[in-house]
């Protein structure tokens, strides 16, 4: 991962963070699920190594909610229950939006304008994000 890739994970808001999370997660199943199936014209090897490229960021980007006060994972390097309580918790969130509502939001996100009429009404703007 470049050094801008991580500067900019770095000071992502947590909402984004979260949204990001998710999105590798997503990734790594479809490409699991689509190699599997012979979708993905990929040799093992490659397989392997687009594998190793997603969850390297996806460590990265998990070890991040460190900066919200949250233990991502324990010694043994597994996902804390607060980990997945802070997951649960921005899952909810999304599921609660409509899809208009989500992709107001993501449009919104990605051109880096004000999201806060999307967010949860327990979202704590002046937490240190940075």
């Amino acid at each position: 991962m470049s050094q801008s890739n991580k500067k900019s994970i770095q000071t992502m808001p947590e909402y984004m963070i979260w949204v990001t999370i998710d999105h590798l997660g997503y990734q790594q199943w479809k490409i699991g699920r689509d190699w599997g199936d012979g979708q993905l014209r990929l040799t093992e090897q490659e397989y392997r190594e687009k594998l190793k490229s997603l969850s390297e960021r996806m460590f990265f980007v998990v070890q991040q909610t460190s900066r919200f006060g949250i233990t991502p994972l324990d010694a043994k390097g597994e996902p804390t229950q607060a980990y997945w309580d802070w997951y649960k918790t921005w899952y909810n969130w999304k599921q609660s939006l409509s899809d208009d509502q989500w992709n107001k939001f993501v449009n919104l996100a990605d051109k880096n304008e004000d999201v806060s009429d999307y967010l949860p009404k327990w979202y704590v703007w002046d937490r240190d994000e940075t």
